[in-house]
């Protein structure tokens, strides 16, 4: 799983964060009667979009590279932090036509992201420092007897 590039703050602009959970409903019409409705997973997947904070040149170059190296274009899960909990999640870019948007605005790249986050935290969450994105490599808890990478 890929990492959010260190040089780059993994906050989104505040304002600019819109989004929240998709609905997960299956709908079946019987012959008779109201709908039949059910969930379709067990947790619901949240959707957001939100402005990355401004990149200087160099850090869009890191971003892009990433984008296209270490996501495969877009298409590779990486750890984020949701944006508004600050919690650990399995994170993937999503977008109609365009991976990501981005404009420029007094010599610095605003980069416009729609993410699909998982409705939970990967076992590793509680093993990512505060304030950072980076996912363990290996973990050995030996007090709590968790082990893996």
């Amino acid at each position: 799983m890929a990492n959010w590039p260190q040089s780059i703050p993994y906050t989104p602009v505040q304002d600019t964060i819109r989004g929240g959970p998709q609905l997960s409903r299956a709908s079946f019409q019987p012959d008779v009667g109201p709908p039949i409705e059910r969930p379709r997973t067990t947790g619901m997947w949240e959707r957001f979009t939100f402005l990355v904070q401004p990149m200087s040149r160099a850090q869009f170059a890191t971003f892009r590279s990433w984008f296209v190296s270490d996501l495969g274009g877009g298409v590779m899960p990486f750890v984020f932090r949701h944006p508004v909990s600050g919690e650990v999640r399995e994170a993937r870019v999503i977008g109609d036509d365009l991976g990501f948007q981005v404009e420029r605005s007094g010599g610095k790249a605003e980069v416009a992201l729609t993410v699909l986050l998982a409705p939970f935290s990967p076992w590793y969450a509680s093993y990512v420092a505060a304030g950072s994105t980076i996912a363990p490599s290996i973990v050995g808890d030996f007090a709590a007897q968790i082990y893996g990478s």
